[in-house]
Parts: C-alpha cells; structure tokens; sequence
C-alpha cells in the first residue's frame, strides 16, 4: 500500500468536509441576520405594547366611567319604574279614593228617581183621602136633621126624658162643629202637604235630571281625565320599562367590554414567551458556530424552525385575541349607542295639563257632593213635618170615630128608657147608622192616612239616609282634596325630577360615547410590529428549514419540542400549537420538562441518514417557500453533491 495513499485520503476528506459544510448550512449568515433582526423587532414590540397598556388604561378607565353612569341611570330607571307602575302611585289612589264619590253621587240620582215616584204615591193618596171630605161632610150634615128630629119627638114627653134628649142634641151639636172645625183644618193641612209633595217631587225631578247628567258628565269626565292619566302613565311605564332594559344591557355591554379588557394580561404574558422563544433561537444560533456534529446541528435548525411556526401561531392568537377584544368593546360600544338612541327616541315629555284636568274633575265631584247634601238637607226639613202632622190626623179621626159612635149608643139607650116612643126609636137607630157609617168612613180614611203615614215615614227615613250620606260624603272628600292635590304635585315633581335626571345621564353616556369611540383601538397599537415580528418568524422558519433539509437527518420534533410546549401550562393553548405543528395528541399536555437539546454523540457523523418526510405543518410558513427554493432543495436531495458522496 502507499504511504502517500492514507494522507491523501484524509486530505481530501478534510475538505470535502468543508466544502460539504457549506453546501449541508446553504443560509447560516441569512439565517444569522434575521435572528438579529428579531432584537430590533421586538424592541419596537416593546415600545408598542406599552401603546397598548396606555390605550387598555384609557379604556378600563372610559368603561369605568361608562359603567358608574349606567349604574346610577339604571337605579334611576329602576325608580321610574316603580313610582309609575306601583298601585300606590297617586294616580291610581286618585281614581280609587274617587270611585265612592262618584258611586254616591249615582246613586243618588237614582235615590231621587226613588223618591219622587213614592212622593208621587203619597200625592195620590193624599188625593184619595181628600175624596173623602164630601162623604164626611155628606154623613155629618145629617146629624142636623137628627137634633130637629130628637128635639120634636121629645117635647111631649116628660121633664127628665126632655134633658135627657136635650143633652143629647147638644153632644151632637158639639160633635158637629169639632168634626167640622177639626175635618177642615186637617184636609187643609192636607191639601198643603200634597202641594208640599207635588213641589218637592218637581224639584226632585230637576236635581234627579241634574245629577244623572252631572254623575254622567263628571263620572266621564273624571274617567277621561284618569284615563288620560293612565294613559301617560303608562306610556312613562313603557318608557321607564325601556329605560330600565337599556340601562341593563348597557350595564352588560360595559361589563362585558371590561371582561374583554383581560386580554391585556393575556397578550402580555404571550408576549412574553415570544421575547424567550426568540432568544432561545438566537443562542440555538450562537451554539452552531462551535458546532461541529451535523445531527446536533440538523436538529437546531429544525429547532429554530419549528419554534418559529409556534411563535408565529402565537402571533396569530395575539393578534386575533386583540381582534376579538377590540370587536367586543365596538360592539358594546355600539350597542350602548344604539340603546341611548331607543332610549332618547321614547323619551315622554310630562304633560302637566293631564294633571291640572284630574284635580279639576275631583273638585267639580267635590262641588256635586256639597250641593247634594245642601239640598237633601233642605229637603229632609221640608218633609219632616209631615210625619207628625199624619199621625195627629189619624189621632183625631179616631177619637171623632169613638165619640160618635158612643152617641149613637145614648141615643139607643135614651129612646129605650123613654119607652114606646116609635119616633125616638127610629132616630135613635138612624143616629146608629150614621155612627156605623162615620165610622167606616173615618176607618176608610184612618186606613189610608196609616198607609200616608209609613209611606211619609219611609221617605222621610230616605231623605235623612240621603242627607247623612252626602253630610259624611261631604266631609271626606272636602278633606281628602287637598291630600290627593298634594300628592299628584308632589308625584309629578319627583317623577319630572327623575326623568330629567336620567335624561341628563342618557346625555352623559352619548357624548362619553361619541367622545371616546375613535381612541379605542387596541389591536392598532402594536399590529404594524407583530406583523413585522410574524413575516420574519416566516422567513427565519423556511431558512432555518432549508438548512435542516441539507442535512438529511430524521429528528425528532415531538421530542425535540417537548420542553419548547412544556412553557404553556394552558392545555387549549398547547394542543393549538402541537396542530399547527402537526404534532397533537404525540405530546402529553399534562406534563412539563424544561427544554434541551437531545446530547448528540459524534459518532453520529459517521454515517448520513436519509431525511424521511416531517410531519405536515398547519401555517403558512411551509407555503411561504419560493417555488424554486423547493427546486433548488430537491435538487440537493436527490444527488446534487455529485460522486464526492463517496468520500463520506
């Protein structure tokens, strides 16, 4: 063998092995520069993402500012609310406290419609017992013609029968003038009292039409004027019920435009495993310098290549994350804006004519209450009399009744002692028929002066009922006015105060909102650098990934990335970078190991392994390679070291 052989060979080896260096690391200075430029880059992050933290802070402190007006036009609203919808409030007291009065003065027109049809039945027996007058004074006129007659039939007799007779006459001759004197005076009385009646009845007609079209006209008009109460306040109830919804969901809009805010951490935590990723890569970097193994340098490379896929997936949940909260807090933003403009588009005006047409309904019940008991007052004196003066009628026919008939019976008993004397026995017994007959009469009209009596009696029992009521009626509405006048002002000041109030903070909230809507932009703040960071995360990973494949050694990603991915402890956010890696589920996500490059023996380059095919990456940065990189890169593949492969 010559000698010259073996130091030939290890020549030639010793330069294929650099010139081979340069062909397996096409890009190391690239490579080199990108990484540094990722220093610069993230400076500028830096310095943006203290923007951010100024534009989180302006935020945070407008939402909090948003929330303590929501707040306080929520409890506001909430009142409204309450005072309007609540059965208490004085508007529906008003029409409730009402209700009895108007009630009373109904009824009293009908206790009047009541009362002149039995007023008119009195009338019309009084009409009935003054027929009999005629009767009466028919049937007494003939006590004259019996005087004569007892006067004549006993002259001829003895002393004793003469005085006996003659007393007679004279009782009958009393009885005549007290029945005429007493009969004359009474149906007199009687004619009055009908003409009493008739009048009362007349004037109970007008006052009965008056108040069924007063109780019509107030009950109406206090209704419209309740009504249109109601009306307005239920239209303040919608309005506050609205007003009340609105502030609620404004209140969730801020609330939830605040939670979105937790982004900031989020974001600066994520930041953070960017900045010690990326220095990682440059001391991966660093350490290839002295590097000498080409499977320990195949595998920074696939290192660097792939943690740069995780930055930039990382980047993207950044910038999405910003995106989301950023679409949140417009969105709260503009539904707070479209809740102001339902609420300024339903704000109601008070109507303080609505309640100047209820107070005046309530005095005009006031004044109807007051004229009914003056007038029942007035008619319950002019009606009382009446009941006594029927009684002493009835008192005295009775006792002319008796007195008559007890001279029928003397004159029986006269003729009977005188003896034999046909003529005395047959005026003695037409003396008899004439009591009988005057004492049908006077039970005739006793009969109809009882049921005069108790029918006078009950309207009289009427008109003192009636008086009482609107007395009573009169005193309570009389005090109860003032009450109810003050409580309507009082409600209507408070509810104005309120409404004026809320709008004040509805106007607060709109200008607050159109003021501070084109600061609030959180993704701007930093999204020129990350889009700068992830473009050269993309050419670092496809550099990074040119140098690997030169070397053509299999690795190990999962393991290789294991104490890379061990740094999330979130799973979701774990498992969303072992899928962009196209790694899930080779990884566990429940354990961490702190991240180190596998020990390389140098044994292992002895001998090139084939690079079979990685797994399939899920970002752009695979497809971010030029087509003729992928060329130029198949071509070392597939023979382009040409036959020096055999000094290896």
């Amino acid at each position: 063998m010559n000698p010259e052989k073996p130091r030939l060979l290890q020549t030639l080896k010793g330069l294929a092995l650099s010139w081979t260096s340069a062909i397996w690391d096409p890009e190391p200075s690239k490579l080199q520069e990108l990484l540094d430029e990722t220093n610069e880059c993230e400076a500028e992050l830096v310095s943006a993402s203290q923007t951010f933290e100024n534009c989180f802070l302006l935020i945070l402190e407008t939402l909090e500012e948003f929330r303590s007006i929501s707040e306080s036009l929520r409890e506001t609203s909430a009142q409204l609310l309450e005072s309007a919808s609540g059965d208490d409030n004085p508007i529906n007291t008003t029409g409730q406290s009402l209700s009895p009065y108007l009630d009373f003065i109904g009824q009293s027109a009908e206790s009047f419609e009541t009362l002149i049809v039995s007023l008119n039945e009195d009338s019309q027996r009084i009409e009935g017992i003054l027929r009999y007058e005629r009767s009466l004074e028919k049937t007494f006129s003939q006590l004259t013609y019996v005087r004569t007659l007892f006067a004549v039939e006993s002259a001829p007799l003895e002393e004793a029968v003469r005085v006996m007779f003659s007393s007679l006459v004279d009782e009958i001759h009393r009885l005549q003038t007290d029945v005429s004197g007493i009969f004359t005076k009474h149906f007199a009385n009687l004619r009055q009292h009908k003409a009493l009646i008739t009048t009362m009845s007349k004037r109970l007609e007008t006052q009965a039409a008056n108040h069924s079209s007063v109780s019509i006209n107030q009950r109406q008009s206090l209704d419209s004027a309740l009504e249109q109460m109601k009306l307005s306040l239920g239209e303040m109830s919608e309005g506050n019920e609205l007003l009340n919804k609105h502030s609620q969901l404004i209140s969730n809009a801020i609330a939830s435009a605040i939670i979105s805010l937790q982004t900031q951490d989020i974001v600066s935590q994520k930041l953070q495993h960017i900045y010690e990723i990326s220095a990682e890569m440059r001391d991966s970097q660093t350490a290839l310098h002295e590097e000498k193994s080409k499977k320990a340098r195949c595998e920074s490379y696939r290192f660097i290549e792939h943690a740069a896929i995780v930055l930039n997936n990382q980047i993207q949940i950044i910038e999405q994350e910003l995106g989301d909260a950023e679409s949140q807090i417009n969105s709260s933003l503009q539904e707070i804006g479209a809740s102001i403009g339902i609420i300024t588009q339903s704000a109601k005006g008070e109507n303080e004519a609505d309640r100047h047409n209820l107070v005046d309904a309530m005095r005009e019940v006031s004044k109807t209450i007051t004229l009914t008991e003056e007038f029942s007052k007035n008619a319950f004196e002019d009606i009382a009399p009446m009941r006594s003066m029927a009684s002493n009628v009835t008192e005295v026919i009775a006792s002319l009744s008796a007195q008559l008939h007890l001279i029928g019976l003397n004159a029986e008993v006269h003729a009977a002692q005188a003896g034999g004397s046909s003529g005395l026995e047959s005026i003695s017994s037409k003396t008899s028929e004439i009591s009988i007959e005057t004492k049908n009469l006077c039970g005739n009209v006793s009969k109809s002066l009882d049921d005069l009596l108790q029918n006078l009696n009950d309207n009289v029992s009427r008109f003192e009922f009636l008086h009482q009521n609107a007395a009573d009626m009169a005193v309570r509405i009389n005090g109860e006015m003032p009450v109810q006048e003050k409580n309507l002002a009082s409600f209507e000041t408070e509810y104005s105060s309120s409404n004026k109030d809320a709008a004040t903070k509805v106007k607060s909230l709109a200008h607050l909102v159109q003021s501070k809507a084109q600061s609030m932009n959180l993704k701007q703040s930093m999204i020129k650098e990350l889009k700068r960071l992830r473009s050269l995360n993309n050419r670092i990973s496809e550099a990074a990934k040119r140098n690997a494949d030169s070397y053509r050694f299999e690795v190990d990603i999962p393991k290789l990335l294991e104490g890379l991915l061990s740094r999330y402890t979130m799973n979701a956010e774990k498992s969303a970078h072992m899928s962009a890696l196209g790694i899930a589920g080779k990884i566990s996500t429940t354990e961490s190991t702190d991240f180190a490059v596998a020990a390389i023996n140098e044994s292992e380059t002895a001998d090139i392994e084939f690079f079979e095919f990685e797994p399939k990456r899920e970002t752009d940065c695979t497809s971010a390679v030029p087509e003729e990189e992928k060329k130029k890169n198949n071509t070392l593949e597939s023979g382009g070291f040409g036959d020096n492969i055999e000094l290896f």
